[in-house]
C-alpha cells in the first residue's frame, strides 16, 4: 500500500486525497504548524478543560480578534486538533479532541510540540537544501533580522525549550517501551542502562519488575542524580567509550541516534565482550524508520538529525543489522510500536 492509499484508507469518501491533494497538503503544512504554535503561545488550549466553549467569548476575555481566532481554530479542527461541536460551526463552539487534550499536561508532549512549532526553530530549516548539497549539518542558520543582542536571549530560550523537549521525548519513549514491551520472559536479575540521564528507565524497570535485584545507570557525572538506593545504582563515565559494570542485560533508550557509526561500533564491541551467555541481552530502543513507502514520523524526524546534529542519524533495520553483525552480535528479535518506537533484542 503506497502513501496515498494509506492516507485514503483512513478518510471518508468525500475527503479522499488525490495526488495533487497530497502535494498541496504537504506544501501547506507549515500553516498548520504556525497555527498550532499560536494557540499554544496564546494558551487557548487551556480554555476547554471543563468542556466546549465559545471562541468568541474566549476572544473577548483575552482581548484578541474573534474572527481570526475562529478561523485559526477551524483550520486546526480540520486536522483533528480541537473540534467544532455546534451543528453548523457558526456559533464558534469548540472542544478538545484526544490530540489537543494532550496539550493540557504541562509535563507532557506540549514541551516537544512547542519546540518543534517555534518559528525560530522552524526558520532554521530554510537552508535545508545546503545541508543536502554539502552532506553536513548547516542549521540552524541565523534567524531573520534579529540583532545579536536580541538573538542571544532568544537562543537561550530556544535551548531551554530544546532541552525540555528532548527530555520529554525520551521519557515518553521510555514509558512506551516499559509499558508495552514485556520483559518478564528474560528473567532479568541485574541490568545496566547506558546514558540514562536521571535514570528514568532504570527506575521504571525496577518499579515494574520487583524481581530485578538492581539496575545501574551509567552516564556522565553531571547527568546523574546521586540518589542511589539498594536497587538503583549509578556509575559515572563516558558510556560511549567504556564502562566497568558487567551485568546480565544492557539497555539503551533513544541515545544512539546522536552517535556516528564508529562510536556505535566501539560501544557494540564493548557490549559484545560482556555478553557471555544466552541469558545476556542488549535491548536497543530507538525510533523506527520504515524502509517501505509507509508513513513514518521517524523518517521525517531524521531530517532534524541530518540538518541540526553533527553525526545525527536515525537508522533503518538494515543499517542496524549491518552494524550489529559487524560487532559479531546477532539480532534475536525485533518489535515495533505504533508510536514509531522500535525495540531490537541483541545477543551474542
Amino acid at each position: 500500500m503506497d502513501t496515498i492509499e494509506l492516507v485514503n484508507s483512513t478518510l471518508p469518501s468525500h475527503l479522499k486525497m488525490t495526488p495533487e491533494g497530497i502535494l498541496m497538503r504537504t506544501a501547506s503544512s507549515y500553516l498548520v504548524t504556525c497555527a498550532l504554535y499560536s494557540v499554544i503561545k496564546l494558551e487557548i488550549y487551556k480554555e476547554f478543560d471543563e468542556g466546549p466553549r465559545s471562541i468568541f467569548e474566549i476572544a473577548q476575555e483575552r482581548k484578541i480578534n474573534p474572527d481570526f481566532l475562529q478561523r485559526t481554530m477551524r483550520a486546526l479542527a480540520s486536522q483533528g486538533i480541537f473540534k467544532m461541536v455546534s451543528k453548523d460551526g457558526n456559533d464558534g463552539m469548540y472542544d478538545h479532541t484526544e490530540a489537543s487534550r494532550l496539550l493540557e499536561d504541562p509535563n507532557g508532549i506540549i514541551g516537544l510540540v512547542e519546540f518543534m512549532t517555534c518559528p525560530m526553530v522552524f526558520s532554521g530549516f530554510k537552508n535545508l537544501s545546503d545541508t543536502i548539497t554539502m552532506g553536513a549539518p548547516q542549521g540552524p542558520s541565523p534567524v531573520g533580522s534579529y540583532s545579536m543582542l536580541n538573538l542571544v536571549p532568544k537562543v537561550r530560550e530556544i535551548m531551554a525549550m530544546y532541552n525540555k523537549s528532548v527530555a520529554i521525548g525520551r521519557k515518553m519513549s521510555t514509558n512506551v517501551f516499559v509499558d508495552d514491551f514485556d520483559l518478564s520472559r528474560y528473567e532479568i536479575k541485574t541490568f545496566v542502562e547506558l546514558g540514562g540521564d536521571g535514570g528514568h528507565l532504570t527506575k521504571r524497570l525496577l518499579e515494574k519488575y520487583p524481581s530485578i535485584e538492581y539496575g545501574v545507570n551509567v552516564d556522565n557525572a553531571s547527568n546523574l542524580t546521586k540518589a542511589t538506593t539498594a536497587r538503583y545504582r549509578e556509575e559515572s563515565g563516558d558510556w560511549t567509550k567504556s564502562f566497568k559494570t558487567t551485568e546480565q542485560c544492557y539497555f539503551s533508550c533513544f541515545q544512539m541516534h546522536e552517535l556516528d557509526d564508529s562510536v556505535i561500533m566501539k560501544l557494540l564491541t564493548n557490549i559484545a565482550s560482556k555478553l557471555k551467555s544466552t541469558r545476556n541481552k542488549f535491548f536497543l530502543v530507538e525510533p523506527y524508520i520504515s524502509e517501505s513507502n509507509e508513513m513514518s514520523f521517524g523518517a521525517v524526524l531524521d531530517l532534524n538529525m541530518m540538518h541540526c546534529i553533527r553525526n545525527g542519524k536515525l537508522r533503518t533495520d538494515s543499517e542496524w543489522k549491518q552494524l550489529i553483525e559487524k560487532a559479531n552480535l546477532k539480532i534475536e528479535s525485533r518489535s515495533y510500536h505504533p508510536n514509531q518506537v522500535g525495540v531490537i533484542v541483541i545477543s551474542k
